[in-house]
């Protein structure tokens, strides 16, 4: 793979090497021959190609924030300057999860809480279901601000709860993006990162915290003695 970029880098400096030999050569040509470049049209055809690239490069920035094919919006945006930069980034929804994401988020999800804990989790997801959820914004600077502790050290790790009661455990939380967070699941060589969109979390909380609350005294509700009951007639 490192090789392959290499190859790939040493060919497109070769090739701009070349254009810019080739562009000073033909310049040299036509300037010997008589031909004369007035400065505004030399000012006037760099003004357009700043135009064009840059907003080939806005469009391409703009895809890529959006989770967007970043090369067929480039150009987009070099076919239509300025103007489809900006149509991109007011009216062009963005996608935070391609497919593959999403299916790989459903794997993981199948497998990321211990069947050892699952009783702990549910009892601890009752007990804190009272409790406003709308206490912290879990937002961008929610996850930037809990990623990590007074001295800089990665906190984790984590349960999130998510919008369809589905209960993820993570690390760590890689990064906090614009649209959605990067968080790890697993450790070592399962080690894998994917991207929650934060309407879809609704709530955060240190697996310490989180057994805590779990271990904690409390009555049985019906469901839990329904649950409890069946599992004793089972072991006998």
């Amino acid at each position: 793979m490192i090789e392959l970029i290499g190859l790939i880098r040493d060919t497109l400096f070769g090739f701009f090497i070349q254009t810019h030999h080739y562009c000073v050569t033909w310049l040299q040509n036509a300037t010997d021959s008589g031909f004369v470049i007035s400065k505004g049209s030399l000012i006037v055809t760099i003004v357009w190609c700043v135009i064009f690239c840059g907003s080939a490069m806005a469009a391409m920035t703009i895809a890529e924030m959006k989770s967007r094919n970043r090369i067929g919006h480039g150009a987009l945006g070099f076919i239509c300057p300025i103007i489809y930069p900006v149509v991109l980034f007011f009216l062009i929804p963005s996608v935070v999860q391609n497919k593959e994401e999403e299916i790989i988020e459903k794997e993981l999800l199948d497998d990321a809480v211990p069947d050892s804990d699952l009783k702990a989790f549910r009892k601890a997801k009752k007990k804190n279901s009272d409790v406003a959820s709308d206490i912290d914004v879990l937002d961008q600077k929610y996850f930037t601000r809990t990623a990590k502790d007074e001295l800089g050290n990665p906190r984790g790790p984590f349960i999130l709860e998510l919008d369809d009661d589905q209960i993820l455990e993570i690390e760590c939380i890689v990064e906090a993006l614009p649209p959605a967070v990067a968080v790890q699941v697993g450790d070592g060589d399962k080690a894998r990162t994917i991207r929650l969109p934060y309407a879809k979390i609704k709530k955060c909380m240190l697996r310490s915290q989180w057994l805590a609350d779990a271990e904690a005294p409390d009555e049985m509700d019906e469901e839990e003695v329904i649950e409890e009951t069946l599992e004793n007639e089972e072991g006998e």
